[in-house]
């Protein structure tokens, strides 16, 4: 087994779990099934603004936006980046966004790390 199977078999994963959460939001709010495509490209870390501008461009209007953003923070596509060695993810926070942030004056967000290949998401 060279290095490129297991690049390609990351590959894939990540596809497919990019495809499952995206059927699993269209179970909770339908309108919203294509958003985690909205990070394309992006960096792994990003501002509130740059997330937002993200959502934006994918047509999110600008009164949905924290909706939007707490419903990828719930269902994990988003996390909360802490340093480079802390990412918080809702799994380790009961699936509660407002935990995710105690303790904490600032912030920035992270894709989380299974979606990263499948979005062609950069270190910044």
């Amino acid at each position: 087994m060279s290095e490129e199977d297991i690049l390609k078999a990351e590959r894939t994963c990540s596809a497919e779990a990019l495809v499952d959460i995206s059927h699993e939001m269209r179970d909770v709010k339908p309108q919203y099934d294509n958003v985690p495509y909205a990070f394309i490209g992006c960096s792994i870390v990003l501002s509130r603004p740059e997330v937002e501008a993200k959502l934006t461009e994918a047509g999110i209007s600008g009164s949905d936006l924290p909706q939007v953003i707490q419903l990828l923070l719930w269902f994990g596509v988003l996390g909360i980046y802490v340093s480079e060695d802390e990412e918080r993810y809702s799994y380790q926070y009961e699936h509660d966004p407002k935990l995710m942030t105690t303790g904490l004056r600032k912030f920035a967000y992270s894709i989380h790390p299974a979606f990263r290949p499948a979005l062609g998401c950069v270190a910044s």
